[in-house]
């Protein structure tokens, strides 16, 4: 089938080229407009059939009708002789579909890069690389100056000389600072002494509880104001003392 074809028209009519050339030009692009504007049209005409022509060619061929298959997948059939629509086959330990679930084991042994974990997979993957019996989490404490906080840790075969890692967060509790409500903001563990007085904390443990003593200043940490970057003492009552503790070895 030979495809329409379209002629290019004739210089386009400028005033600037004087009054003369302008009538010779306007009158050949008035002459030959109307039979380009019918070739753009049968172009377009031709270009429509051919997509027609192309889908009914498809679905009359390999591809199976589109009716009843929303949102599933297509793949080439097991005798490799044309192709079908499928659903994704549901995560389990056993289905081998497009996607695998992990066992625990696999969860455990972390080897197989074919799967994934559930949620609680991923739980357990964490809770392998950091077992719940060398963690201590305190939840929000109160923070009152040169007050002693004593806390059950609950670890067993802790000692004095027991070694941890210690992270401190505060959590805002009431807007400071340029700081919201349920902001956590990290806190180096240790005191600062100055010439009136000490802030932050000091920790020491033994084998039932953490024993966490508060510097004696009226604002026992200080850090920076998050909205201009100056020295912020915040009160002690708009923030809530986090401790989170983990047995090194």
């Amino acid at each position: 089938m030979v495809v329409p074809t379209v002629d290019e028209l004739p210089t386009a009519p400028d005033r600037g080229a004087g009054g003369a050339q302008f009538d010779l030009d306007a009158a050949a692009w008035a002459a030959a407009i109307g039979a380009w504007t019918t070739q753009v049209n049968a172009l377009g005409l031709d270009v429509n059939s051919k997509h027609a022509e192309i889908l009914a060619a498809a679905l009359a061929g390999d591809l199976p009708p589109l009716t009843g298959h929303a949102l599933k997948l297509l793949r080439v059939n097991a005798g490799e002789a044309g192709v079908e629509f499928f659903d994704l086959p549901l995560a389990t330990a056993l289905a081998a579909g497009v996607v695998k679930k992990s066992t625990s084991p696999i969860n455990i042994a972390g080897t197989d890069d074919t799967t994934y974990p559930t949620v609680a997979g991923v739980v357990e993957i964490i809770g392998e690389q950091v077992p719940s019996d060398k963690v201590f989490n305190s939840g929000p404490q109160t923070i009152i100056s040169a007050g002693l906080l004593t806390m059950a840790h609950g670890l067993a075969g802790i000692t004095p000389s027991s070694k941890f890692r210690f992270d401190i967060l505060l959590e805002c509790i009431i807007a400071q600072g340029g700081y919201t409500v349920g902001h956590h903001s990290p806190i180096n563990v240790g005191g600062t002494l100055s010439g009136t007085g000490a802030q932050g904390t000091s920790i020491t443990w033994d084998a039932t509880n953490f024993y966490v003593r508060y510097g004696a200043l009226s604002a026992v940490f200080q850090f920076l104001n998050h909205t201009t970057g100056a020295r912020y003492s915040p009160t002690n009552a708009y923030w809530k003392f986090h401790l989170r503790a983990e047995l090194d070895g």
